[in-house]
């Protein structure tokens, strides 16, 4: 760091784990010895390395082995998305095997007790509950996987941590009542309102962004894969997910749950040239992403009509996961809506085959087949259109 610029750090190679170590042995200046570390990937989804969807779990490894070089006690922990078992997702990203090869521990964040926290000078969210096993940590990695998404336009190392929060917690992030207090905010989505109430009880002590291989597009589950074969990394987490976006192609100012962490944390006006970093050297790496554009499932998959309302991750995931494993069965088949959401305007209901998934649908009740749930599963979804005909 010079002065008070973070430093941001980015280097590109095969092998993954070494360059990862390498990296952070340059970046790291906080003393780790004798800490309990929690190591925070985004392995939430069914993913393999390489996909996009998860972070490489060769990056995990060379975090693991950074922090036992240190002399820190790291261990591993991801919660998943409803729907999906943490103990078959661990094992399809690698990163179970990671564990095991580095003698450490892996633990799914869910089966933490609740721990509550109060959140000052709360945007949407005034009390929430966080897994113990990232409460009771010393210090926490976070190590997402970079890439755009649909409701938060990028998934970096903040909006990695909501991984942490207790269960359902999660889901209420996206169900959160307005309160008076929190009207100078109302004009931000309370997702990104609440990532950032997150952050500020909660900031990572280090961040290190995998775009090994990145995803594009219709993240984050449905995107593509964009191999970069990098990594970058920051004690600062706003700095690595400012560096990270510059990579992108975007501007710090598109990401709102960014903006608002940095309001709360006192840097509202930091820019890029606020940061300790190479800026010709990211130049040069910089490779603009496709963004996560909803409407374009319906282009991906045009026998499919998704409409989207406000919207939470589990719902969300329900519809990805259905048309990545059955959508292509459906080619043939006369259109069919999907609404996913609270707040959908009844106009935008467009075909007679028009399917309301999720409790937040309810209030469209007569308009199309209810699915009840919170969230409903996609066999849930296969079985309504089957009923279609």
């Amino acid at each position: 760091m010079i002065g008070n610029r973070p430093k941001v750090e980015v280097r590109q190679g095969k092998e993954v784990a070494s360059l990862t170590r390498g990296l952070l042995r340059n970046v790291v200046a906080k003393d780790y010895k004798g800490l309990s570390v929690l190591v925070k990937p985004n392995i939430g989804f069914l993913g393999s390395p390489g996909s996009g969807v998860i972070t490489h779990c060769e990056v995990v490894r060379g975090v693991v082995r950074f922090l036992k070089d240190a002399g820190a006690k790291p261990f591993i922990g991801d919660s998943c998305i409803f729907g999906v078992k943490a103990e078959e997702a661990f094992e399809r990203s690698g990163v179970a095997r990671v564990a095991e090869e580095e003698g450490v521990e892996l633990v799914d964040l869910d089966r933490g007790e609740a721990v509550p926290f109060e959140v000052p000078n709360p945007m949407a969210v005034e009390r929430l509950k966080v897994s113990s096993y990232a409460a009771q940590a010393d210090r926490i990695v976070s190590v997402p996987v970079m890439k755009t998404h649909m409701h938060a336009v990028a998934s970096l190392s903040l909006k990695n941590m909501k991984g942490c929060l207790h269960q359902r917690e999660k889901i209420r992030f996206h169900h959160l009542p307005e309160r008076d207090r929190f009207q100078p905010w109302h004009g931000q989505k309370t997702l990104d309102r609440a990532i950032a109430d997150l952050a500020s009880v909660l900031y990572p002590d280090l961040a290190v962004v995998d775009g090994i291989v990145a995803m594009e597009g219709l993240g984050p589950s449905l995107g593509e894969p964009k191999p970069l074969g990098l990594v970058l990394a920051s004690e600062d987490p706003i700095a690595a997910d400012m560096a990270a976006l510059f990579l992108m192609g975007f501007e710090t100012r598109e990401l709102p749950h960014l903006v608002l962490s940095m309001i709360k944390r006192g840097c509202p006006e930091r820019t890029l040239d606020d940061l300790d970093f190479d800026r010709e050297r990211f130049t040069a790496l910089r490779s603009p992403f496709k963004r996560a554009i909803p409407e374009d499932i319906s282009a991906q998959f045009p026998q499919f009509l998704v409409t989207f309302g406000e919207s939470c991750s589990a719902c969300d995931a329900t519809v990805m996961a259905f048309l990545d494993r059955y959508g292509v069965r459906y080619v043939d088949q006369e259109k069919t809506q999907i609404v996913v959401g609270k707040y959908v305007d009844p106009q935008r209901l467009q075909t007679r085959r028009c399917i309301l998934l999720g409790n937040c649908t309810a209030k469209l009740k007569g308009l199309g087949l209810f699915i009840e749930g919170c969230p409903p599963v996609p066999s849930d979804l296969l079985k309504t259109l089957e009923a279609l005909g």
